[in-house]
């Protein structure tokens, strides 16, 4: 009897042993994970925060060399942008507590797009939750990044209404030619953020131009049994 009492108590020990063994391995294996994600985020966050400080320094200096008069404007606003990059990468981490802003981007975009030559049209912001604000502000500025490296636009239309809990983003620009290259990984990203918070994002070369379009639910509106709007595309 006490011969195998001692073999269960063995037997048991040894299934113990492979138990905590099969556990480390999997918590490993998912700080593995997760590690592969935060290293996924922070390259998506360093492109998309600053790709366009990048494109807004490069056409500022490009006009600084060719309108020599206006050089010391353009340099006072080389700085400005830097000054912003630096801002923007200490929020990589996710602890900054900072944030973009539809607004701020939008005024942004007019500067740069028209220091570039192009003329803006767009709708006044409308106001919405923190994070779909801040969602469709990088939308914006990744939109504005590829107007500036892609094309020469002479025009650039920023449509944005909110209708039934769902926001309506369109962007388009002229000045492209035809599709000669599948979407960079700007676009990839964009969609990937828009897509975890529930909406959808199109890009489409139109007549003359391009067009990117992202339907966005907002959380505004909610039935009374706290189901979301959903949107349809």
């Amino acid at each position: 009897m006490n011969a195998l009492a001692i073999a269960v108590m063995f037997h048991g020990l040894a299934v113990h042993t492979d138990m905590v063994t099969e556990v480390r391995q999997a918590r490993l294996s998912l700080a593995g994970i997760a590690l592969a994600r935060e290293r996924r985020r922070i390259s998506r966050d360093v492109h998309d925060l600053l790709g366009y400080s990048l494109s807004a320094i490069v056409v500022k200096g490009e006009l600084a060399v060719h309108v020599p008069e206006r050089a010391a404007e353009q340099l006072a606003d080389i700085t400005r942008i830097a000054e912003r990059a630096l801002t923007d990468l200490a929020a990589v981490p996710g602890d900054s507590g900072h944030a973009l802003s539809l607004g701020t981007e939008l005024a942004s975009a007019r500067e740069v797009l028209s220091a570039a030559g192009a003329t803006v049209h767009a709708d006044s912001v409308v106001e919405l939750p923190g994070e779909i604000d801040a969602l469709l502000a990088t939308v914006l500025r990744e939109a504005v990044t590829n107007v500036l490296r892609h094309s020469r636009a002479r025009h650039c239309r920023v449509e944005l209404t909110l209708q039934n809990a769902t926001a309506r983003l369109r962007i388009t620009n002229d000045g492209v030619g035809e599709a000669t290259a599948p979407p960079g990984q700007g676009l990839t990203n964009l969609a990937q953020r828009v897509t975890s918070l529930g909406g959808t994002l199109r890009t489409a070369h139109v007549p003359g131009g391009y067009e990117l379009l992202v339907l966005q639910p907002t959380g505004l509106g909610r039935d009374p049994d706290g189901v979301k709007t959903v949107a349809r595309v």
